[in-house]
C-alpha cells in the first residue's frame, strides 16, 4: 500500500508545498519503509548504464519513492535520520562500487558528487544529508563516507611519491577517454593502493603541530611547531 501510494505523492507535493503534516516523524518512518520494501526488488535488470553509483537493477516504483524523499528530505533531515533513512535503508542499498572488489563502499558519498549525472536525484540526496551535521555523521557510522583522517590519508596517497601525477594508481576514473580510460568499470578498473597501519599514522604525525603565538600579531613560520617524525 505505502508502495502504491509512491506513485501519486509526487503529484501532490513540491518543494513549495510541502504542508507540516508531512515534515513528521511518521512521514518519514513510512517513506523509509516504503524504500526499505524496494530494496527487496533488486531482482531484474532495468538499465544498461554501467555506473559506480547507479545499480542497474532499480525498481520503476523506487523511482517515484526517491523523487519524494528528495523533496520532503530537505524540510526535516533530523527526523528523517531518526526513522532510519540512513541506517535502515541507504547503508544497505545495492550501489555498485560498494558491491564490487575491492570494494569502495565508504566513497559512495564521494562518487555520488563526481558522477552526480548518473543519478541526479540519489546525488541531490546525499547532497543534504551531507549538508547536515547529523547526515554527515550518520553516513560515517555506517560505512558510507570515510572519516575525516582517511579522506586526509586518500588525499596524501594521491599527492605523494614526489609529485608524480602520472602514477597509475590514481583514485580518478574516466569515461569514454582513449587509449588509457573508459567507462565503468570493465575497461577501466581502478587499482587500489593499500597503505598498512604505519603509513598512515606516520602520516598522521606529519600533519600534527602545535601553533604558539602571545596574539596581537600574525601568525608567522616560527610560530608553528611540528612534532618531529620519526622514520
Amino acid at each position: 500500500m505505502i508502495a502504491g501510494a509512491a506513485a501519486y505523492l509526487p503529484l501532490l507535493v513540491s518543494r513549495t508545498s510541502v504542508c507540516t503534516r508531512l515534515r513528521d516523524i511518521q512521514t518519514y518512518t513510512a517513506l523509509t519503509n516504503c524504500l526499505c520494501n524496494f530494496l527487496d526488488e533488486h531482482t531484474e535488470q532495468t538499465s544498461t548504464t554501467s555506473s559506480p553509483i547507479l545499480p542497474k537493477t532499480r525498481p520503476v516504483g523506487e523511482k517515484k519513492a526517491l523523487a519524494i524523499l528528495n523533496i520532503l528530505l530537505p524540510e526535516n533531515i533530523h527526523a528523517a535520520i531518526e526513522a532510519g533513512i540512513v541506517s535502515r535503508w541507504l547503508c544497505k542499498y545495492p550501489f555498485p562500487c560498494a558491491l564490487r572488489e575491492p570494494s569502495r563502499r565508504q566513497d559512495v558519498a564521494i562518487l555520488m558528487k563526481a558522477w552526480w549525472a548518473d543519478d541526479a536525484v540519489m546525488s541531490s540526496i546525499f547532497g543534504t544529508l551531507t549538508s547536515h551535521p547529523d547526515g554527515i555523521k550518520q553516513l560515517r557510522k555506517h560505512g558510507l563516507m570515510g572519516s575525516m583522517i582517511e579522506e586526509n590519508d586518500q588525499d596524501d596517497d594521491e599527492d605523494d611519491e614526489d609529485g608524480d601525477d602520472d602514477d597509475a594508481d590514481s583514485d580518478v576514473w574516466m569515461v569514454d577517454g582513449e587509449d588509457t580510460a573508459g567507462a565503468y568499470p570493465e575497461s577501466s578498473p581502478r587499482r587500489h593502493r593499500e597503505s598498512n597501519a604505519a603509513e598512515q599514522a606516520l602520516r598522521r604525525r606529519r600533519r600534527e603541530a602545535m601553533v604558539l603565538s602571545e596574539g596581537g600579531r600574525p601568525l608567522g613560520r616560527a610560530d608553528i611547531i611540528q612534532r618531529p617524525v620519526q622514520e
